[in-house]
Parts: C-alpha cells; sequence; structure tokens
C-alpha cells in the first residue's frame, strides 16, 4: 500500500521549493485518518462446555496530530510526531452453548508516538518530492472501553512498535508548504483482563497490528529565513 501511495505522491507532487533543507526547523498540525486494519482482540475461551468466541477492532476515524523536525543535512532530517484519534471499539461475542450473539460498541482513543529519521529520496535538484521515515513508536489506548470495574481491569493498553512514513510537500510560500503522507504503525498487540477477586490474568493473545494514519498537514517553516 505504502509503495503505491509513493507513487501517487511522485506524479501528484512536484516540488516547487528550493532544494536547500539543512539546518530548517519545521512545525505541520495536520488532520486526516486512523484506519486499522486488522482486530486487535480475536480470541476463543474455552471453560468446560463453554465456548466463548471474542473479537473486538477500533472503527476507522479522524486523526488529528503535529510533527516537529529538524533538516540535519539537505537529504536527511529527524522528527517527533504525536497522534490522537476518537476511535470507538466495536465488540463482538458468541457463545455456543446458547448460539446467542452480541455486537457492543464502546467509547476508546488511540495515541500514537514516534521518533523517525526523514530520508528525501530524491536528488535535491529533482523536480519532485518523496521523503521516507522511519523508526520506533509508541502506541496506547485508552476510554471507557477499557475502564476498570469491581471484576477487574484491562492490561496491555501501551505497545512499543515501529513506523514507515512516505510523504511530500507542495510549496506555498518560504514559510508555508502542505504536506500529504501516509503511515503505517505496526506493533504486536496483547490485550489482557485482570481479574480483581482471584488476582488471575487472562491474556487474548498477541496480535500483530496494522494501523495506518493519511494526512494533509500544513508545513510552518519556524527559519524561514535560512532558506
Amino acid at each position: 500500500m505504502l509503495a503505491l501511495a509513493a507513487s501517487v505522491l511522485a506524479v501528484l507532487a512536484p516540488a516547487r521549493a528550493p532544494a536547500q533543507l539543512a539546518g530548517k526547523f519545521v512545525l505541520t498540525p495536520y488532520v486526516g485518518a486512523y484506519v486499522p486494519s486488522v482486530d486487535l482482540v480475536k480470541s476463543t475461551i474455552v471453560s468446560g462446555d463453554l465456548t466463548t468466541a471474542v473479537s473486538a477492532r477500533h472503527r476507522a476515524s479522524a486523526a488529528f496530530g503535529t510533527t516537529g523536525s529538524f533538516w540535519v543535512t539537505d537529504r536527511v532530517g529527524l522528527e517527533g510526531g504525536l497522534v490522537y484519534s476518537s476511535s470507538s471499539l466495536n465488540s463482538k461475542q458468541f457463545l455456543n452453548e446458547t448460539g446467542v450473539s452480541s455486537v457492543g460498541r464502546d467509547y476508546a482513543n488511540v495515541w500514537l508516538g514516534s521518533a523517525k529519521i526523514m530520508v528525501q529520496m530524491l536528488p535535491p535538484e529533482s523536480d519532485y518530492n518523496v521523503r521516507l521515515g522511519f523508526g520506533p513508536a509508541l502506541i496506547t489506548r485508552n476510554g471507557s472501553a477499557y475502564a476498570s470495574d469491581a471484576e477487574g481491569s484491562v492490561t496491555g493498553l501501551t505497545d512499543l512498535g515501529a513506523v514507515i512514513s512516505l510523504c511530500t510537500r507542495l510549496r506555498l510560500s518560504d514559510m508555508f508548504s502542505l504536506r500529504l503522507r501516509g503511515e503505517d504503525y505496526f506493533y504486536q498487540a496483547n490485550l489482557g483482563f485482570k481479574d480483581n477477586l482471584t488476582g488471575a490474568t487472562m491474556s487474548f493473545g498477541d496480535r500483530k497490528q496494522s494501523d495506518f494514519v493519511f494526512s494533509l498537514g500544513l508545513q510552518m517553516f519556524l527559519n524561514p529565513s535560512s532558506r
């Protein structure tokens, strides 16, 4: 998917800005879409003759974030970012003993933090602008869907993973540019439940996650006079 995005970016986004980036500080607030691609939970629990199938996935929703970057050279930069999405959690449960299934939705939100190395993929003199970013990421979830109650609490709400991104920019002026970006946050989720009465913890099993964030941002060069 990111390879396809790179092709689209290269076609749509000519870089009309001067090539020099070294020494630039850039702040980029953005809006976009948070799109989880797989179930966060998918587990079968067996207790005697009773089998319960449980699954849960966050809904695609709006995303809001910001990044700050510093370009060490014209080709390499360092970036830190944070994105928030108010993404409800959809859940399904099926009991084989009764044949009854239930569907629920509860409020939740997701925070995704990252630190990336950004690399300009094309030569500075190129007519196009495509950048690759990669680095570690921290993903955490909260909200009433994960709230503790008298029975127990949900565990494994924070995960360490990685992120890869592709982006381009279209220069508007010496101080402002538009940035188009696609990101893939990939990590291993391991949600569980801790019983307050017995102290026992039940794991729903490891689940490989791939959460996409597609966004449009406004880049602001904090030192445009050095361009």
